[in-house]
């Protein structure tokens, strides 16, 4: 009889550690799953900001060229050229009133190349450089600040 309680004890408390075990793969599973949606999310952040930054199909931007882009974990830091500052400011409010940032501010922006005596600042034969910061804003922060706003317009 001693042998077969024994044997019992044993089965039991193979049993609870099994359904322990268990129970950790399905709560690893569960965070596993939860970290991928995240990921998912936040490429498709990413690829939204990065489409609105680097579009080519505004006629308005047509002589802004960007020569590089590094995303930063607070947003993207666009580099680039330009025949016009006008074109770069309505670039840099382009990307302001896209919605897909939380900020956009102008680093630097300076001329470069020989200009003629008495040319003006988008002489033709000028070149602008200059370099924008982009300050991310993540889709739910919008969703909220676009309810927030039709809220206090009723």
């Amino acid at each position: 009889m001693e042998h077969q309680d024994r044997l019992y004890r044993i089965s039991g408390s193979r049993d609870i550690l099994f359904g322990k075990r268990i129970q950790d793969a399905v709560q690893f599973s569960s965070s596993l799953n939860s970290l991928l949606g995240g990921l998912d999310k936040a490429s498709e952040d990413l690829s939204k900001r990065l489409e609105v930054a680097t579009t080519n199909n505004v006629a308005e931007f047509r002589s802004l060229q960007i020569t590089s882009l590094q995303t930063q974990s607070d947003g993207i830091m666009l580099d680039g050229v330009s025949s016009s500052y006008d074109d770069v400011l309505a670039y840099s409010a382009y990307l302001h009133n896209s919605g897909v940032y939380k900020d956009v501010k102008i680093v630097r922006l300076e001329t470069s190349g020989s200009v003629a005596s008495g040319a003006s600042q988008d002489s033709p034969s000028s070149v602008v450089v200059f370099q924008i910061k982009t300050f991310t804003q993540t889709f739910s922060q919008s969703t909220k600040d676009s309810k927030s706003q039709v809220t206090q317009k009723q």
